[in-house]
């Protein structure tokens, strides 16, 4: 089955849509009701929750409306995930809060101060990452603390594949930046599989069988830019192909959701990507947006982004087809309003081996 729009594609076996306009094309701005900057966001249990500057904490359950938690801390957080179960974040002074809900939270105590920068979860342990530090916990109580190596950087860490995969970067001086990339199957024994110079790592994800991490690439005599790799393995890495229109600015955050890759990052520049090779701008602005975006997520059918002075971007619903096979098969499409064309072939590789199957006219939200 392959779905496709102007979004992108994703492969199975046996039909293809045809959806009339692309919802990554318009972000739409949403109230925060905070100007702290925002760092992370993390959709699960039926709720985004953004973290961010002084403690920040705001949860939405539709990524409209927002309301402010009570974090129980002061300290500024960078990363947000949801896991086995539970939300965690994480900030400066080795701050750690967990939540079942997004809106109670408790502290987590690793017995240190260093900052954290990057949390993921899976296989039932959760993973903070900064600097050279790593802690493990299968519990959000008690953590086991690892060592990343020298000039790791870490800065953003996430788990696919049987493995956690941590990324790092940083700017030494001027017009100057180092890499790193690590792996490890427990979270808490790390192998360094790259090191590089002229570039910095700054967030990663997984999905569709494979690894994706965004940064920046530099020259010594110019200025940064945006800088993408990505691996199904984590060990041996490739450069995406980027926008070759006027480029990227540095990217800061990236996810993986409904078969799309969306990175965000400097001037509110977006990118989405159907395989996480080929690369296309879904947002730019003319001069550069003062809001930059730092984090972005997928959750109830839609991307949303999270940046500086508590910005928060949201794309349009995303359209997805799905098929059951039981006694009689069924097929079921999830969108926005409008029409869809339904194509099918026996032979993916054969480009006009298309046929059509069927239009589908969604008026609410599904149509069967």
């Amino acid at each position: 089955m392959l779905i496709a729009n102007s979004a992108g594609s994703a492969a199975s076996k046996q039909a293809m849509l045809n959806a009339p306009a692309s919802p990554l094309d318009t972000w739409v701005p949403r109230s925060s009701g905070s100007f702290s900057d925002l760092h992370g966001i993390a959709y699960g249990n039926g709720t985004f929750v953004a973290a961010g500057d002084g403690g920040t904490l705001l949860t939405s359950s539709n990524g409209i409306t927002w309301e402010n938690q009570n974090a129980g801390s002061s300290s500024s957080l960078y990363a947000i995930t949801c896991a086995n179960g539970k939300f965690a974040a994480v900030g400066d002074s080795s701050t750690i809060l967990i939540s079942s809900n997004g809106i109670s939270w408790t502290a987590g105590d690793a017995g240190l101060t260093a900052p954290l920068r990057g949390m993921a979860g899976g296989g039932g342990v959760f993973v903070a990452v900064g600097g050279s530090l790593s802690l493990a916990s299968t519990d959000g109580a008690n953590w086991t603390e690892g060592d990343l190596g020298p000039s790791a950087y870490a800065t953003g860490v996430v788990y696919g594949n049987h493995a956690f995969v941590v990324v790092g970067g940083a700017s030494p001086g001027f017009h100057q930046l180092v890499s790193s990339i690590s792996t490890s199957l427990d979270g808490v024994a790390w192998t360094r599989q790259l090191s590089g110079s002229l570039e910095a790592l700054a967030s990663v994800t997984y999905g569709a069988g494979q690894f994706v991490a965004v940064g920046a690439a530099g020259d010594p005599h110019c200025c940064d830019r945006g800088f993408i790799r990505r691996s199904e393995n984590g060990i041996t890495w490739q450069n995406a192909l980027l926008p070759s229109e006027s480029g990227l600015a540095d990217l800061r955050g990236v996810t993986h959701g409904n078969g799309i890759f969306i990175a965000v990052g400097d001037c509110g520049d977006i990118a989405s990507a159907a395989d996480g090779t080929i690369w296309s701008k879904r947002r730019s602005s003319s001069t550069c947006d003062p809001s930059a975006l730092n984090a972005v997520a997928f959750g109830a059918g839609t991307f949303v982004a999270v940046g500086a002075g508590g910005a928060i971007l949201q794309s349009g619903p995303i359209a997805s087809l799905s098929l059951r096979r039981d006694v009689f098969s069924e097929l079921t499409l999830s969108g926005p309003p409008g029409s869809y064309r339904i194509e099918y072939s026996d032979h993916l590789e054969n480009a006009n081996g298309w046929q059509s199957l069927s239009i589908f006219v969604v008026s609410d939200t599904a149509s069967s």
